[in-house]
């Protein structure tokens, strides 16, 4: 192979790697993972410490079935285009939205007293996440050439496992510190890190009427230099594996005052 062909070869492994795609699918498989995780892992804590039985905890794991049967109305949503926002994003932005409503709401409920509402809310959560995850994997499709769409999908897998630790350890943690409401609402609030990259840019867009469907990344924008948090992120990722996944609270626990 000659010194320019090795030179390609290698400036079209950087671009694939560091580029303002790949830091995209981070952030959209974060938001893709934190609903799921809250549904299965600060949902069943808080109903645990609210005095709920175990045997009603299980019954919330029919909640994934929007996730299994979202093929349904998959094609509802790829076939017809909200007025706003073009055809991904406007979709992004309604089931980004209904899911930070959702889940802030959720923390509002007494389960000893609306059992039922709480399950009600959680199908109505796993629908919205559903959806999104129609919407984020087409949009991905159609971001990624084909050159990066292993890469991408990759990253996005390991960001969607890395959303655990906000429910799963941060939630708790804020449980021995604040009223449950207030920590529902603190995760909910972390649904808005998927929008921080794209939002900018969707206004932008809208002021210079670009096409709906265009490219509004930058591949040469060095997003690494500018956000070494990305790094601590996955380092704080082995304090998942350290956190119970119910934890053994106690009726004195601020996260209980006022039952």
């Amino acid at each position: 192979m000659t010194a320019d062909g090795q030179r390609s070869r290698s400036e079209t492994f950087g671009e694939a790697i560091f580029n303002r795609r790949m830091l995209i699918c981070v952030f959209t498989g974060f938001t893709s993972g934190l609903p799921l995780y809250v549904l299965f892992q600060l949902v069943p804590g808080w109903l645990r410490v609210e005095g709920v039985g175990l045997a009603e905890i299980g019954f919330f794991a029919l909640v994934q079935f929007p996730y299994t049967w979202k093929f349904l109305w998959s094609p509802v949503m790829d076939r017809f285009t909200l007025p706003f926002l073009w055809h991904r994003r406007g979709w992004m932005l309604v089931t980004q939205v209904a899911l930070l409503i959702s889940m802030g709401v959720l923390g509002f409920i007494k389960p000893d007293l609306s059992l039922w509402t709480v399950a009600y809310l959680s199908i109505a959560i796993a629908f919205f996440s559903a959806s999104q995850d129609i919407v984020l994997d087409a949009y991905r499709r159609e971001l990624l050439p084909d050159v990066e769409l292993g890469l991408g999908n990759s990253v996005h897998v390991q960001a969607y496992r890395l959303s655990g630790l906000v429910p799963g350890a941060l939630g708790f943690i804020l449980a021995d510190l604040f009223e449950w409401h207030t920590v529902f609402i603190i995760i909910a609030l972390f649904m808005l890190v998927g929008d921080r990259y794209w939002a900018k840019d969707l206004f932008a867009a809208l002021a210079a009427r670009q096409h709906k469907d265009g490219m509004f990344v930058n591949p040469n924008d060095r997003w690494w230099e500018r956000d070494p948090t990305l790094v601590t992120a996955y380092v704080l990722n082995a304090m998942n594996y350290a956190m119970p996944y119910l934890p053994d609270a106690k009726p004195t626990s601020r996260g209980t005052k006022g039952n």
